[in-house]
């Protein structure tokens, strides 16, 4: 007896990079450079915001790299398995970015 359904495929890194540039286009406006923002938690640039499971951990992005207009707090969302950041979620959790900080 078959499988009613095709069996998916496990996700690999190609399928999270392209799912991650989806997320910050449709998020910020912007396409976030994944190789920079591990280069930057490896150095622990990126703050850690907290983890999610076993293999999942968020990093706040800093004002820096996003949009001069966007005023909400951004968290990364990296997979330690797959070694890549999988998505881009808004962190309501924590305060909003004061804008005349950064002027």
């Amino acid at each position: 007896m078959g499988y009613a359904f095709p069996r998916a495929r496990k996700k690999k890194s190609a399928d999270l990079q392209r799912h991650f540039n989806m997320r910050c286009m449709e998020r910020l406006g912007i396409v976030l450079h994944s190789d920079e923002l591990k280069k930057k938690m490896q150095s622990g640039e990126l703050e850690f915001v907290r983890r999610q499971s076993n293999t999942k951990s968020h990093f706040l992005i800093p004002k820096d790299m996003l949009p001069r207009d966007f005023t909400r707090r951004v968290v990364a969302v990296y997979d330690s398995v797959r070694h890549q950041f999988v998505t881009v979620l808004y962190d309501d959790n924590g305060p909003i970015y004061d804008m005349e900080e950064y002027e």
